[in-house]
């Protein structure tokens, strides 16, 4: 008896040691750093806390480990299974405050290189990460969404492709990196948004992952990308001209899709289906800006020659 209150006393111990070391580390450190608009430059401005919030997870970890060492002799007594599981499921536990560590350090590594290079803290090419919303993508030049879906029309980028590609066209005009809601990623409409879409590789056996260690490893290559060198010579000229902004693309297909409703091109049923096809077509040929403003100023003189009374 003497011997299961000294385990369940310094199970107690642990357990209070992990409680107090993720709150603190949460609630005082990490949350008032990442929840700010731009959680690089503040994981710069902040290493320290993020750190020392890094320390007490993994402080955490090794106490979950702890309280199922202390509590297996008297969970054994109530039968093997059952001590086993206990010991499992605190070594998985231990396991995730390990994987938020190695995050935390990664955010940091990368803070450290943005400040090393001289260039802006955060990223040294203006990528934007955002929630898919078409108001948020209103100056961005190129968007690329994540899935691990192959979406027809749209070329399919691993993440080291992703910083390079972002790397280069970021020389022209603003960049947007689009992520999904956590339980259901991003919809058919949202992709339709983007240029491209990017897929991290994953076992076959789960083809999806967690959404802030799919921010973190595209955070690094968007980083590795950056840092890779200037951008060549030929690869600007290629990109020199200001490529369309999609507040215009969406202006265009916003009139056009109206148009060719009333002139009864579209099935009013279902327009998207042909309007899709349409959007991969104009993505393809990746206009400029003046190029999109000139088929808008056209679509406009059609509406006005075909306006009821004219």
């Amino acid at each position: 008896m003497e011997s299961n209150r000294k385990a369940a006393v310094a199970a107690g111990v642990l357990f209070i040691v992990a409680t107090v070391a993720d709150v603190i580390s949460r609630v005082a450190l990490l949350t008032p750093v990442l929840g700010l608009p731009d959680p690089l430059a503040a994981v710069a401005a902040n290493e320290t806390s993020v750190v020392l919030g890094a320390v007490l997870l993994f402080v955490g970890a090794a106490a979950a480990a702890g309280i199922a060492i202390a509590m297996y002799p008297v969970m054994r007594g109530h039968g093997e299974a059952l001590a086993l599981g206990s010991v499992g499921f605190r070594l998985i536990e231990g396991t995730f405050y390990l994987g938020i560590v190695v995050c935390l350090l990664i955010l940091v590594a990368m803070g450290q290189g943005a400040v090393s290079s001289g260039g802006p803290v955060a990223f040294a090419v203006p990528v934007t990460l955002v929630l898919a919303a078409r108001e948020a993508l209103g100056q961005a030049t190129w968007v690329c969404g994540t899935t691990s879906r192959a979406v027809a029309g749209r070329p399919r980028l691993t993440p080291r492709q992703l910083g390079e590609e972002a790397a280069r066209r970021a020389v022209s005009g603003e960049v947007a990196l689009v992520f999904g809601e956590e339980r259901r990623g991003l919809s058919d409409a949202e992709l339709e948004l983007c240029q491209a879409v990017c897929t991290i590789p994953t076992s076959p056996d789960y083809d999806s992952m967690n959404l802030a260690q799919a921010v973190a490893v595209l955070c690094y290559e968007l980083a590795s990308g950056a840092e890779a060198g200037s951008v060549s010579p030929a690869a600007a000229s290629a990109v020199a001209a200001e490529p369309a902004r999609r507040a215009t693309v969406e202006a265009l297909w916003e009139r056009l899709s109206a148009l060719l409703a009333a002139a009864g091109y579209l099935n009013p049923q279902n327009p998207e289906h042909i309007l899709a096809d349409w959007r991969r077509l104009l993505s393809r040929a990746e206009p400029t800006q003046r190029e999109v403003e000139l088929l808008l100023a056209a679509v406009r003189s059609l509406e006005r020659q075909l306006a009821p009374g004219r």
